[in-house]
């Protein structure tokens, strides 16, 4: 029994990285087909997370937005589905620069949940936004090879 535990510490990780990275490619792929309605930046501002054991930096926008639909109204905050990170200040501060405190947008809102939303539709980079499914399936992968080579282990020794 002990050897099957360990390969559920990549089976699991592995499951909901697929899943949530799909979900994102999903919803990605089908944005530009949303209708819209126009919106209100509410703040926008650069964050700047540094790598561990790294001198470099990465940054990112980061927004916040308000719209209407049907008179609900609703916060978002996802910019485009796929990377939203930037390797220079300038050029996340130019995009800041775009969705400045107050500035009228055009919010893309999914039809079936109205509270999911991007300002930018489609896939902001197609090969990176399978990254995350992709390493999901690796962990799946070998989580599901070594709970193979655990129950034949097991089997043997009886």
């Amino acid at each position: 029994m002990r050897n099957l535990i360990g390969p559920a510490f990549f089976i699991l990780p592995g499951l909901a990285m697929v899943f949530v990275g799909l979900h994102h490619v999903a919803l990605g792929r089908a944005s530009p087909g949303w209708p819209t309605t126009n919106g209100i930046v509410q703040s926008s501002s650069v964050d700047a997370r540094r790598a561990r054991n790294s001198h470099s930096y990465t940054y990112y926008l980061v927004v916040s937005y308000s719209y209407h639909v049907n008179g609900v109204s609703y916060t978002g905050h996802q910019i485009r589905y796929g990377s939203t990170s930037y390797n220079s200040v300038e050029g996340a501060q130019e995009d800041a620069n775009r969705y400045g405190e107050g500035t009228t947008i055009q919010v893309h809102y999914r039809p079936e949940d109205p509270s999911e939303s991007v300002l930018e539709p489609g896939l902001a980079s197609p090969n990176i936004a399978w990254i995350l499914p992709g390493v999901g399936g690796l962990f799946l992968l070998i989580g599901v090879c070594g709970f193979i080579q655990g129950y034949r282990f097991q089997k043997r020794m009886g």
